[in-house]
């Protein structure tokens, strides 16, 4: 865990500035605590405005005519922005998630194999934090300078007050000066940057380091050669940390996750292939990271979900076998597998391969209608 510290840490620099969250970092204590009631007011403000912003978006993307691969950079704009905006909708401001990442952060050093296995997944983390965060620079970047030179295209709230020319393709209905054109943009600027701060807390900075961790206590659990009684006593830890992190992800993070995810993947995709043949390589290159970026996410966390899964199958099904007293194989039928919900659906084996090909299958169809 102490790669990814200075991570959380750099990262709630930027989130305490925006002021974008309802919790902070105490570098004191090394904790999450809540934010102060008025830090609280302003994130409520933000979320307000966030949803007038998408909504804007959407009569943009309704409204103004564009081309395809114009349309299709939009769409992947847009959801994303929504995606952000979906996963920071905590108005109940659940304790759970910060209690859960203290926890975390307070656990001791595994050893032997282990440690090993843990020091390269916290350091993959780290790399994917760094990731994210310029990531999510980058495409508030490309939104700002979308809006100073291409004012007219959707979703961007510039588009919402162009009209259409007879030769000239877009223009504006008033003038529109350097000084407004630098303001729009600085607006769009500052709308994504919070958006996105606030959404990757939850999806990028909370749920793939609490999935990591029940998925090595899992491992840990399958290869440790304890007693039966022993090993009850580390499985019944991993099913209380597996419904305390299900009561916090199930019915908002992991949820939009599994539903959004996947088709972001599939429109950014389309955008990907649609820009390919266009000579804007900065707004390439971007949807490219965006694409690669969702897809490593839901490849990450379905995929350890349902690993968390089949190692507690496996682990159940190699007890019956050792299991001799009738009061261990009693015990033993009580325990179910851990399952990393979304909605009243849960991930298995096999669900990241189900998702990556219902993500291609759409993809495909999408050029097959454009052809």
């Amino acid at each position: 865990m102490e790669k990814i510290f200075p991570r959380i840490q750099n990262f709630f620099v930027f989130a305490n500035f925006y002021k974008c969250l309802f919790v902070t970092y105490d570098t004191e204590r090394n904790l999450i605590v809540p934010a102060r009631k008025r830090i609280q007011a302003v994130d409520y403000g933000w979320i307000g405005l966030h949803i007038i912003q998408f909504v804007c978006q959407v009569i943009s993307l309704g409204t103004t005519e564009s081309t395809l691969p114009q349309l299709a950079i939009g769409v992947t704009l847009a959801l994303g922005y929504f995606l952000a905006l979906t996963l920071r909708l905590d108005l109940k401001k659940d304790p759970v998630v910060g209690q859960i990442w203290n926890s975390l952060a307070g656990q001791g050093h595994a050893s032997g194999k282990a440690e090993n296995r843990e020091r390269i997944l916290f350091i993959l983390l780290a790399f994917l934090f760094d990731g994210i965060l310029v990531l999510s620079l980058l495409t508030s970047l490309l939104v700002a300078a979308l809006t100073l030179f291409v004012p007219c295209v959707p979703p961007l709230l510039t588009s919402l007050i162009c009209r259409p020319a007879n030769s000239n393709g877009y223009k504006v209905r008033w003038t529109y000066g350097p000084v407004a054109k630098m303001g729009f943009a600085m607006l769009e600027f500052v709308q994504f940057q919070v958006a996105v701060t606030g959404g990757i807390y939850y999806v990028i900075y909370f749920l793939t380091p609490a999935i990591s961790r029940l998925w090595l206590d899992c491992k840990a659990l399958s290869e440790s050669g304890k007693s039966f009684e022993n090993q009850v006593i580390s499985y019944r830890r991993v099913q209380i940390y597996e419904k305390t992190l299900n009561s916090c992800i199930r019915d908002r993070i992991f949820l939009t996750l599994a539903l959004l995810g996947p088709l972001f993947q599939v429109v950014s995709g389309f955008a990907l292939i649609e820009l390919a043949n266009t000579p804007n390589y900065s707004t390439l290159v971007v949807c490219g990271m965006l694409y690669f970026a969702m897809l490593c996410l839901t490849l990450a966390c379905f995929s350890a979900a349902g690993q968390v899964n089949q190692i507690t199958v496996n682990w159940i099904t190699g007890r019956r076998v050792i299991c001799k007293t009738r009061v261990n194989r009693k015990t033993l039928k009580s325990f179910v597998s851990a399952r990393i919900q979304f909605g009243t659906n849960f991930v298995e084996r096999l669900t990241p391969l189900v998702v990556q090909q219902f993500c291609v299958q759409e993809t495909v169809s999408l050029i097959l209608m454009r052809s």
